[in-house]
């Protein structure tokens, strides 16, 4: 199985489970949150928010920490 494959297959799992349609489109705390790529940071983990809290999770190799 190739990685688009294995990305592939999770976006159809993730949709046939899909149930939060129903939340409203404009985030819940109306906000966007800036990140660095670091692939080991789960954004949504580190600040405890769930689907519909914030508008985007902004990952950009520029946004970083100093």
């Amino acid at each position: 199985m190739t990685v688009t494959d294995r990305l592939l297959a999770g976006a159809e799992t993730y949709a046939a489970g899909f149930d939060k349609g129903t939340l409203p489109l404009p985030p819940a705390l109306g906000v966007a949150v800036p990140a660095c790529m670091d692939a080991r940071l789960n954004v949504y983990g580190l600040f405890s928010l769930t689907e519909g809290d914030a508008g985007r999770i902004l990952a950009d190799p520029a946004a970083r920490a100093r």
